[in-house]
């Protein structure tokens, strides 16, 4: 395959090693009010009884019904703010993993950006599906510099790729032929997220700036420095 033609065939999906949702269970609750405790030294089996004594015909009037204030929040999620959104669509969101607790959210009543840890009407459970903390932890191990090298119809092709913390990458991708200099270079960024497959293995999914739709990648952990792409069969390095 001519060089050209190779690189065309990359350009279409250049960033094969990395690359989503993830699912699991947070249980998520907007505090009720608390009924108020009686006051009369009445007893409990009278609790609430009007007195007949006095007594206008009917019981009063029902008070005031008391809801949750449903806010309009707002977050930063790969560098860039979202919202506004319901809690209900902060829920699952952090379901799918996309808010954690470190993510920046803002809401009415607040003076600057908090992370969603500190918002007292989310309830963090902590027996986390072990899913959801296991894409935690590979979104945490991801975070560096890989590079992975192979040889693919004659030519040489070198991948490295930067994650960032905030969910964004830079790509660049080399190719030449064996025994050669790297002849064309080419550069890529996107975004990036996680899903678990098990304990040692995940799945990357990379959103390119430059085209449209994803590409996703099944990796297997292999120690501190090194991942199997089951997709490319070749191991990828920490380099930094």
């Amino acid at each position: 395959m001519p060089l050209k033609s190779l690189m065309a065939l990359l350009l279409i999906a250049p960033f094969l090693f990395f690359a989503a949702a993830a699912h699991g269970e947070i249980i998520i609750r907007t505090p009720g009010q608390e009924p108020a405790a009686p006051t009369s030294n009445q007893a409990d089996d009278q609790v609430g009884v009007p007195d007949p004594a006095g007594q206008a015909e009917g019981p009063p009037p029902l008070p005031p019904e008391v809801l949750p204030v449903d806010y309009d929040y707002y977050a930063v999620l790969n560098g860039a703010q979202v919202g506004p959104m319901k809690l209900a669509e902060i829920e699952k969101m952090i379901g799918e993993g996309k808010i954690v607790r470190d993510t920046l959210m803002w809401r009415k009543g607040f003076d600057n950006w908090q992370k969603a840890q500190n918002l007292i009407e989310i309830t963090w459970n902590r027996d986390v599906p072990p899913a959801v903390k296991n894409n935690e932890r590979f979104r945490s191990y991801l975070v560096g510099t890989w590079r992975i090298e192979y040889v693919k119809d004659g030519y040489r092709i070198q991948l490295q790729t930067t994650f960032n913390s905030d969910g964004t990458y830079h790509s660049v991708l080399q190719v030449g032929n064996i025994g050669e200099p790297y002849a064309v270079s080419e550069t890529g960024k996107g975004t990036w997220e996680v899903a678990a497959l098990s304990d040692d293995a995940f799945t990357l999914i990379a959103r390119s700036s430059k085209e449209e739709g994803k590409q996703s990648s099944e990796l297997q952990v292999l120690d501190q420095n090194r991942v199997l792409n089951k997709t490319l069969q070749e191991i990828a390095h920490r380099t930094h």
